[in-house]
């Protein structure tokens, strides 16, 4: 097919892995062994004794492969007599603790297995805070390169894939089952924190079918999880330290590996056009491009999005029925989207729906009664004057964003269709943000389709709210690349508005800055950035002759703030305001 041509991205895109060795040694593998206990059913216990004999020797089997790879050494009886050292006379419980804790040593990396270590992950986003001192997201890896803890249970593919017969488990089984266990245990919790805990959503119940029944989609979702884990874990991707783009690596093994194999799996799809333009060839695109976005490698995605644009010109358009009536509209809407806002451009593929209002029915159940703090909820932004009408409408849009994401929650009454609305209408307007300040919203930016000249304090609260955004439904770490880059863009147009020059306009404007310097001291938890937006709302603060977090949390209450969710986080940004200035108290 000589319309799309098969790629590679650099040199650790093509990195050698284990699979592409001939000469590789037999890697980690569980074996298994099948018993029929059918005349045992009715019973609690397995009569057959050849059946018993069977399984100890099994567990057995396993025990010393695992014991094997972690480079151990089993002392049997006779030996520990002939050293005259006491024979272990352990319960049966102390046996299997002692084989449990065997299982979370770390196994050498000629094994396969991913480098990191890998302790307790509970799912949860973890965030300290520490006074005079940077903080970072964490899902439980040390941050500290002197501390080196006991791992957790070490995750094994009998969890999700029990018969080992996903992509990549037979060469590298347990690093695709720590990526699996990430995946479910990490990923998708940090990624949609509003949703219900153990409920799947439809977005992630559609990247299940359809990643983990294609090898290409399935190596790119584990790539995204490398490159989230490794963003998460003390920095292993370099993006953090690096000023430039062009320079940012993504350098973690487990990443490259991952990333390797999904581009042999898209160029096979690119060579035969009985794939290139499959639901399949999408998803594994797709899933490159998210990757590149977690790993923050922005040269990376746009040779992604130039393809996937190609793609979607040979199947009809986005417009086209063909994508219209296919599952992966959303993904590449989403992907796009994100794109978009990892590079502050406008979207490639325009919206392909109208607009739809929340209906009244809706938006009775999800909005909060008057005695709420979250009614004033977007206040200060409608009754500022500067803002434009186009950004207040979008604005409108966003703040019943916020309310689906408090009721879901919250025990509710709304269905999977209407869970569903409010993910689009998330997606639409953080598109609408990026696109509304260009003349033209049919094409893409360009010499004759330049932007719109929009005041400064309406310049940094576009910015602001799709911080914002990329905080809220969708979480993006302010470690990951995407959360980087817009770090890098809120300080961009920050600092172009000398805070001076608020003392000439109304007071709100003040506030409505003060919020902004907010969003951006809790999107750069960890990051250099955190210390130079402190330092600017410790300015505002004395200008405002602030005191107290009551005082600043009811003037935060009038913008995009949610008091029961976000207040420790933002509490502790004014903590840290505090701790390195002084902030004068009232006199008398």
């Amino acid at each position: 097919m000589d319309h799309l041509q098969s790629f590679s991205l650099d040199a650790r895109a093509s990195l050698s892995d284990p699979t592409s060795q001939p000469n590789a040694t037999p890697l980690d593998r569980p074996s298994f062994t099948f018993i029929d206990h059918h005349d045992d059913l009715t019973s609690k216990r397995i009569k057959d004794v050849n059946a018993r004999k069977a399984i100890r020797s099994h567990v057995m089997r396993d025990v010393r492969r695992r014991e094997r790879l972690a480079g151990l050494k089993r002392t049997t009886r006779r030996e520990s007599q002939g050293r005259g050292l006491p024979v272990n006379t352990k319960s049966q419980y102390d046996q299997s603790q002692e084989e449990r804790e065997l299982v979370l040593r770390r196994t050498p990396e000629s094994s396969g297995q991913s480098p990191l270590y890998e302790p307790e992950l509970h799912g949860e986003l973890v965030s300290r805070y520490r006074r005079r001192s940077p903080t970072k997201w964490t899902t439980g890896y040390p941050f500290d390169p002197q501390l080196n803890p006991e791992p957790g249970l070490l995750p094994t593919s009998w969890f999700i894939d029990p018969f080992c017969t996903l992509p990549g488990t037979d060469e590298l089984p347990t690093m695709v089952a720590h990526l699996l266990y990430y995946w479910k245990s990490v990923f998708v919790p940090v990624t949609f924190p509003n949703e219900a805990k153990g409920q799947f959503t439809k977005e992630v119940e559609l990247l299940v079918r359809s990643s983990f029944s294609d090898p290409g989609g399935f190596f790119g979702l584990m790539s995204m999880c490398a490159a989230h884990r490794a963003a998460l874990s003390s920095g292993h991707l370099n993006s953090m330290l690096i000023e430039s783009d062009d320079k940012q690596t993504g350098n973690d093994r487990d990443y490259c590996i991952m990333k390797a194999k999904c581009i042999r799996e898209m160029n096979v799809k690119v060579r035969d056009p009985a794939q290139a333009l499959t639901n399949e060839a999408f998803d594994t695109i797709v899933n490159l491009l998210t990757g590149s976005l977690i790993a923050g490698l922005f040269d990376e995605a746009r040779i992604h999005l130039t393809g996937l644009r190609r793609m979607v010109e040979l199947r009809g358009g986005i417009s086209g029925e063909s994508i219209q009536s296919a599952s992966i509209l959303i993904a590449i809407t989403t992907s796009d989207v994100k794109a978009a806002s990892g590079l502050l451009v406008k979207p490639v593929f325009p919206l392909t729906w109208d607009t739809q209002p929340v209906p009244k029915a809706i938006q009775q159940r999800i909005r909060p009664p008057p005695s709420s703090s979250l009614h004033q909820l977007g206040s200060g932004f409608f009754a500022n004057t500067i803002l434009s009408p186009p950004l207040i409408r979008i604005l409108n849009v966003v703040r019943d964003v916020i309310f689906y994401g408090v009721a879901i929650t919250q025990p509710s009454n709304l269905e999977s269709s209407e869970r569903h609305f409010f993910r689009i209408l998330n997606c639409e307007a953080e598109h609408q943000l990026l696109s509304y300040i260009y003349e033209n919203s049919e094409k893409g930016p360009g010499p004759k389709n330049p932007e719109k000249h929009i005041h400064p304090i309406e310049a940094v609260t576009r910015v602001a709210v799709i911080c914002f955004l990329n905080n809220f439904l969708i979480v993006s770490p302010p470690s990951s690349g995407l959360g980087r880059a817009l770090t890098k863009h809120l300080v961009k147009v920050v600092s172009n508005f000398k805070i001076s020059r608020l003392l000439d306009l109304p007071k709100e404007n003040l506030n409505l800055f003060a919020w902004v310097i907010f969003i951006g001291a809790r999107g750069s938890i960890g990051q250099r950035e955190q210390g130079w937006f402190v330092e600017r709302l410790a300015r505002i603060a004395m200008i405002c002759e602030w005191k107290s977090w009551e005082q600043v949390s009811r003037i935060l209450a009038d913008y995009f703030f949610v008091p029961g969710a976000q207040d420790e986080d933002w509490r502790c940004v004014w903590e840290e305001t505090l701790s390195g200035y002084v902030i004068p108290v009232e006199e008398g």
